[in-house]
């Protein structure tokens, strides 16, 4: 099944940010996670991908970030084929383009949590001042500017993921992979970063990401259910929240038929 939106003539969406066109991913003993992916993701668009546990929903998503390669296909990102690049070009590519949310946070344990933030800004090749600025700018933005000298391990996980989520937008990607954003998180936390996402897409963040959860995948533009490293369905959810709208479904009713201190 190819899951390709239809934007209109001259819509500067038309040219998709991610392109996978038949993409397999066989694993080192013979696994099959990927079974040939057809994706597009329009410019702004927010898709929420689904699935059962080893439907390779993961493994799809590394792979458009450059995390993995694929084993047939190709895999274009921002107008590069990221499939074809070599490690240290896939590596530059991530650093200007591509923000990555993981479901672990992945926060360096040794640095602070400002210099998380900071040290993807400086890799970039941004000066020290730029850097300092965008950071603070970050952790003001997503209310942990308290906390910015403070080791990651003291936050809790929703702090955590506040401050993972500054982390993959310091550099202003053009796009935003988020791995379970919320699958280690409390209901609140959920909705607070799952309010955050919601933010950065309306203000034309183009977003994939991965979820178990429908609660978070009814925040998104377009769902994609994938089931034995195939697409097995994909339904619009809304037409989208174009730039500088706020989103079509408000990010806090999904969770509030759950009750406080549930597990998302």
């Amino acid at each position: 099944m190819t899951t390709t939106p239809t934007p209109a003539a001259g819509d500067p969406a038309a040219r998709p940010t991610v392109r996978c066109q038949a993409v397999t991913r066989v694993h080192p003993g013979g696994t099959q996670a990927l079974r040939g992916i057809d994706l597009d993701v329009a410019a702004g668009e927010m898709v929420a991908v689904m699935g059962p546990s080893g439907s390779g929903k993961s493994t799809l998503l590394q792979i458009i970030g450059g995390l993995d390669t694929p084993s047939g296909g190709t895999v274009e990102v921002c107008g590069e084929l990221i499939s074809a690049l070599s490690e240290a070009r896939r590596a530059l590519l991530r650093r200007r383009r591509i923000g990555y949310l993981f479901q672990s946070f992945n926060l360096i344990p040794n640095l602070s949590v400002a210099d998380n933030v900071e040290l993807p800004i400086l890799l970039a090749g941004d000066g020290a001042g730029a850097a300092r600025r965008r950071r603070g700018e970050l952790l003001a933005q997503l209310g942990v500017a308290e906390h910015a000298a403070k080791s990651p391990a003291t936050l809790s996980g929703g702090q955590q993921q506040r401050v993972a989520l500054a982390r993959a937008v310091a550099n202003h990607p053009d796009v935003l992979l988020a791995d379970e954003p919320t699958g280690s998180l409390d209901t609140a936390a959920a909705r607070d970063v799952m309010t955050l996402l919601a933010e950065h897409h309306a203000t034309g963040q183009t977003i994939v990401l991965v979820t178990h959860d429908h609660r978070v995948a009814a925040a998104a533009d377009r769902v994609v259910t994938l089931r034995d490293g195939l697409v097995v369905d994909a339904v619009e959810v809304g037409p989208g929240s174009p730039p500088g709208l706020p989103p079509l479904l408000p990010i806090a009713d999904p969770f509030s038929a759950v009750q406080p201190g549930a597990r998302s």
